[in-house]
């Protein structure tokens, strides 16, 4: 089973940053898929997963919508993205959006921050990164300490993740984020 997950992409000119809008979904393949939304704008939850979705409603319907499918490579080779840092945030689809994203991880090196909601995504992601010919720096985020170094990535009650290409200077861009939220 195919899982994916729904993101919107916004290109403008925000605090000097290139920014992209694209209405698609990320995942390790290209195409369309249905992702299920709930029909009232109190619950938060969409996912590719409709299961996951009925877990989280509360007497609300869901709603499924077909949309377009691209890889994280796709996307950044067209739009000639230079990719130093990413944020992915998929609700369980994390492993999928990574694999569609390694030529860009083992060619770049970005700095990724990713979260982990279940301990088969953890581990999936663990083996992903042990095949990659070089060595990402693992960081627990946890609001009240900052980033606290891991040996892997683990599924618990905190689930943010920092894998750091340069522990250094990447550590102090995402403290000084945390300190300041």
């Amino acid at each position: 089973k195919n899982s994916f997950t729904y993101f919107t992409f916004f290109y403008f000119r925000l605090n000097n940053f290139n920014v992209i809008v694209e209405e698609v979904a990320v995942s390790d393949s290209a195409g369309t898929a249905t992702f299920y939304d709930m029909d009232s704008s109190e619950n938060a939850i969409a996912s590719f997963d409709r299961q996951f979705v009925e877990q989280h409603r509360h007497h609300t319907r869901i709603m499924p919508i077909i949309v377009k499918v691209k890889t994280l490579d796709s996307i950044v080779t067209e739009h000639s993205f230079m990719t130093d840092l990413i944020k992915i945030d998929v609700e369980g689809a994390d492993y999928l959006a990574m694999k569609g994203f390694i030529n860009t991880i083992t060619a770049r090196k970005p700095s990724i921050m990713i979260e982990i909601t279940n301990a088969e995504t953890a581990d999936q992601i663990n083996k992903l990164l042990d095949h990659l010919p070089f060595e990402y720096v693992i960081y627990e985020i946890q609001e009240e300490n900052g980033l606290v170094r891991r040996s892997k990535i683990e599924k618990h009650s905190n689930r943010n993740y920092l894998l750091s290409n340069d522990s250094e200077n990447t550590c102090k861009v995402i403290s000084r984020f945390i300190a300041n939220e």
